[in-house]
């Protein structure tokens, strides 16, 4: 009786693991799962968000032939976040053309946040900006600590091409600050200090990447504004001044090799305009500078500070790119030294109101004509140009005085900077 039994189990056994409906095939998997996840950060205009999310999985995907959306979902604290495209690759990077290749990484492209059409000059807003690696009380920016709000969903089940399970469909896991990178700022060095005669200067700075210490590069101090002030040496303000927006990236992007330094002062006045007369200096004196190149641009709190450098120490700078601020420092050096200067601020900027790009234009220009220059060369040495509110609501910018760091997205006003040199 008891080996009848045993007979009767195995075949019951038997029958169950060959029977195509008994779920073998929906239970069988690789084992592992999720081995980890990254997030690819980018900086816009106004702001810095999750650009793309990749997924490292234990065994190479098959996608479902179905529309990105459908395969994950994104949101942020309830905020959705469109999904642009969804493909595999056998590396930890995107790929610029966003098609599969066999491998065990699925990136996620979130849906970029910026007009698909810029030329048209009509008002546009963006639908999310869910994602946020930048996060902003009042004037103040800091790098994003927490990501638990963050959720990506994979909304089927994971599979190889012979269909084997690897990962069931659900939430992927937790996202982490330790996560986040930033592919644009590969080749920066974050929160370097400077032991300076006013005190400790903290900056970032961006060599080429084949940086060459027999050749002479060109090179930009880019100041923040008041978001980029060092507050604190806390984590979450190390570098904030480049994270926040494209005003210093942005410099990187235009084809030609030069250095950028960003430094985190700690006020607009005299002191920090001390500290980055000192940092022009260090860097002139211990990298490749071209010192005849050496250019500078200060947006609002950062260009009260240059406009202090520039009324001291004018024949350090090529040229100089005054963004929505007004001047606070002399006007003689620059006269002196003849030093272009090219003011930006919108029409109707809330902070300063560009009444104040006028009296820094028309304080410059009528030194200029008592020192006996023409209209033509005076043109050639300071220009003011006060865009309306249509030039930043294209951009999806409603305020315009922190709108004034749109002009980095101005190829023709950043390369006038770079055509100018010392003689």
């Amino acid at each position: 009786m008891r080996t009848l039994v045993m007979l009767l189990l195995a075949c019951s056994l038997l029958l169950s693991a060959c029977d195509s409906r008994s779920g073998i095939a929906k239970v069988q998997t690789t084992g592992s799962g999720i081995l980890d996840i990254i997030a690819n950060s980018a900086t816009y205009l106004s702001y810095s968000l999750i650009d793309s999310i990749i997924i490292e999985y234990s065994d190479d995907i098959e996608l479902p032939d179905e529309a990105p959306g459908a395969l994950y979902t994104f949101t942020d604290n309830n905020a959705s976040r469109e999904i642009a495209a969804v493909y595999t690759n056998n590396k930890l990077e995107t790929r610029e053309e966003k098609t599969s290749v066999a491998g065990s990484y699925v990136i996620v492209q979130l849906a970029r946040i910026e007009n698909p059409d810029p030329v048209s000059h009509a008002a546009w807003r963006p639908d999310s900006t869910a994602g946020r690696a930048v996060e902003w009380t009042g004037s103040h920016a800091a790098l994003r600590m927490d990501y638990s709000g963050v959720e990506l969903i994979q909304n089927y089940d994971a599979r190889t091409a012979d269909g084997q399970l690897v990962q069931a469909d659900g939430p992927v896991m937790e996202l982490t600050k330790d996560a986040i990178r930033w592919p644009e700022f590969e080749h920066f060095t974050i929160d370097a200090v400077l032991a300076g005669s006013d005190g400790d200067i903290h900056y970032s700075y961006y060599l080429p990447e084949d940086y060459d210490a027999s050749r002479e590069y060109p090179m930009i101090l880019v100041l923040p504004g008041y978001d980029g002030l060092l507050l604190s040496t806390g984590e979450s303000m190390r570098g904030v001044n480049v994270f926040s927006s494209r005003a210093v990236v942005a410099w990187t992007q235009l084809g030609e090799e030069m250095i950028v330094v960003s430094p985190q002062l700690t006020d607009w006045g005299e002191t920090s305009a001390r500290q980055t007369i000192e940092l022009t200096e260090y860097f002139i004196g211990n990298f490749a500078v071209d010192p005849n190149r050496v250019y500078a641009s200060g947006f609002s709190a950062g260009g009260e500070t240059l406009s202090r450098v520039m009324g001291t120490r004018a024949d350090l700078y090529a040229a100089y790119l005054h963004t929505s601020s007004q001047w606070d420092g002399d006007y003689a050096d620059v006269v002196d030294n003849r030093m272009p200067v090219y003011i930006f601020m919108g029409q109707n900027d809330e902070y300063y109101g560009s009444q104040k790009a006028v009296e820094a234009y028309d304080a410059l220009r009528s030194r200029y004509i008592v020192a006996g220059l023409t209209e033509s060369e005076v043109g050639k040495l300071v220009v003011l140009e006060l865009p309306d509110n249509a030039y930043f609501n294209r951009l999806g910018i409603y305020n315009y005085h922190g709108g004034g760091q749109a002009v980095v997205n101005d190829d023709r006003i950043l390369n006038w900077v770079l055509a100018q040199h010392q003689p």
